[in-house]
């Protein structure tokens, strides 16, 4: 049962990692509010082609 325990605490914290955002968000975020609509969807568009 300690193995099943383990394998299901990692997949709390995986599932919980994905839900908080990260820096790219606080930055779309920040550029969105800040400077204009304009400006957020340009940083979004930046970060997305640099995958």
């Amino acid at each position: 049962m300690t193995g099943l325990t383990a394998v299901f605490a990692v997949l709390v914290a995986l599932w919980l990692g994905a839900m908080i955002p990260g820096p790219s968000f606080v930055l779309v975020a920040r550029n969105a509010i800040g400077v204009s609509r304009r400006a957020g969807l340009a940083t979004a568009l930046g970060m997305v082609e640099t995958l």
